[in-house]
């Protein structure tokens, strides 16, 4: 079989009503040396069936079985268990283009690069045929632009994300970038802030494909999502450590790491705000308040929040109940 083998590492927990639009899109792949490591993550419902129902089908699914734990302890496990050259992740309730690994995998050989990202689409249930019907047209991989770009210069475009973020699941590795890089148990559904630097740190060429080739399933935000919990404040310690190492290793980035720090500040001080709980999470509120305040200059001067969040800063500045109420006014308008 040509190629190098590619890992894709498939974490899944509940997910029935969407794993086999995303199995059928990686099986249908036309890159076809390919093994599809599924980390069956404690699912309680009917995932683990149909996952054996690909695996009887198809010689390259491999399922594995662990105890509940997050995300990222899935891709930790899926990562140890893999037998490619390459790695890639999908997550159960996304779905990729037929295209992407062999769009990935012939762009990071023909450049040499240790990690190839590509740009990516959100869908919602109301889009799901069509994007599904989209997904199965094969790309022309010629007509594909791309570029290679420096360690910094990646790390800026998933910082700034507007074309790439971030996600591991839009990007394909060389195993060996991955290696020695443990994604730390986080709820947030943020962990892949976690090791981004990391990796860009390790990783000497990066090549961007600019095709969208993977498709984000966004669910609507469950109630118990929309309430603040203590959880909420794992990122912050993330994104100070990401500053640390940003300041010593791309330090034309550290007005952009910041500006993810106080905007983690703000994410606090919203959510405590709109799951009701000022009174009951009164201390995370002011010691968020208290570190914005810190930053003051570096918000309205250096940062690169937007300026509607600079106004409302300012409201907070002068009254954390015209802040209140000047968001509200401004979520309810648009």
């Amino acid at each position: 079989m040509e190629g190098h083998l590619i890992s894709i590492i498939v974490p899944v927990y509940n997910v029935e009503k969407y794993l086999r639009r995303c199995l059928d899109s990686i099986i249908n792949q036309s890159y076809k040396n390919i093994e599809i490591v599924i980390i069956n993550n404690g699912s309680t419902d009917r995932s683990l069936s149909i996952c054996e129902e690909y695996r009887k089908k198809y010689e390259n699914v491999l399922i594995y079985t662990k105890n509940h734990g997050t995300v990222a302890s899935a891709r930790n496990y899926g990562i140890s268990r893999a037998n490619g050259d390459f790695i890639g992740f999908v997550d159960a309730d996304d779905l990729i283009n037929v295209s992407m690994y062999e769009v990935l995998y012939n762009y990071m050989v023909d450049n040499k690069a240790d990690v190839v990202m590509c740009s990516f689409k959100r869908f919602y249930e109301s889009d799901e045929r069509r994007i599904i019907q989209e997904s199965t047209v094969k790309k022309d991989i010629k007509s594909i632009k791309s570029k290679i770009v420096s360690n910094e210069d990646a790390l800026r475009e998933c910082i700034i994300c507007q074309k790439y973020n971030v996600a591991t699941w839009s990007k394909l590795f060389k195993k060996n970038i991955l290696e020695d890089i443990i994604m730390p148990e986080c709820y947030t559904g943020m962990e892949d802030w976690s090791v981004i630097v990391d990796i860009f740190i390790k990783a000497k060429s990066i090549c961007l494909i600019d095709e969208q080739l993977y498709y984000y399933f966004f669910r609507k935000l469950s109630l118990m999502n929309r309430i603040y919990s203590d959880s909420d404040n794992e990122l912050i310690n993330i994104f100070l450590r990401n500053y640390t190492l940003v300041k010593q290793y791309f330090p034309a980035l550290a007005d952009e790491t910041r500006t993810n720090i106080t905007a983690h500040y703000f994410y606090v001080i919203d959510k405590i705000i709109d799951s009701n709980g000022i009174d009951k999470y009164k201390k995370d509120l002011d010691n968020s308040i208290l570190e914005l305040k810190k930053n003051k200059s570096f918000i309205l001067f250096h940062s690169k929040h937007k300026m509607q969040r600079k106004i409302l800063f300012i409201m907070m500045l002068i009254s954390v109940r015209l802040y209140v109420y000047m968001r509200r006014l401004y979520v309810k308008r648009y």
